[in-house]
């Protein structure tokens, strides 16, 4: 698991990338990869054959979030992403291959698709409000 903090901010954790191989080596059955506080939880689970999730369901809480924060799980096919900062200057680019997951906290991204048939699940925390309101673009070479 890669943390990547803010170079204006250290104690500010922005990425992290967690690859597949960090899953198959794990030595615990679950590994929470987000810090609790953040809105968007990401755990890590290796499950052997019979294990049970319970049956479950999660109550109505009220949250209140401030900034998206996203995910992605690459299935196939890879990516590069580069991360940014929070003032907008790159911090690393990394190639997410398949089983990687990044998360993005605060902070900005770019990805880069490497391979056709690359398939990925982005997810988000809602609701979604348009493109307008969604996102800012940073500038980029694709900008």
């Amino acid at each position: 698991m890669e943390l990547i903090h803010s170079k204006q901010d250290t104690a500010k954790l922005l990425h992290i990338v967690y690859r597949k191989e960090d899953l198959v080596n794990q030595q615990q059955r679950g590994v929470n990869i987000s810090p609790d506080a953040m809105a968007l939880q990401l755990r890590a689970i290796s499950a052997k054959k019979g294990e049970v999730f319970p049956d479950h369901k999660h109550p109505p809480q009220h949250r209140t979030t401030d900034r998206t924060q996203e995910s992605l799980v690459i299935i196939q096919g890879s990516a590069k992403a580069t991360l940014y900062d929070t003032d907008d200057t790159a911090l690393l680019s990394t190639v997410l291959k398949a089983g990687d997951s990044i998360i993005t906290f605060e902070g900005g991204h770019r990805y880069e698709i490497l391979e056709d048939k690359t398939l990925i699940y982005e997810h988000k925390n809602g609701p979604y409000n348009g493109l307008e309101k969604d996102k800012v673009m940073i500038g980029g070479p694709d900008a």
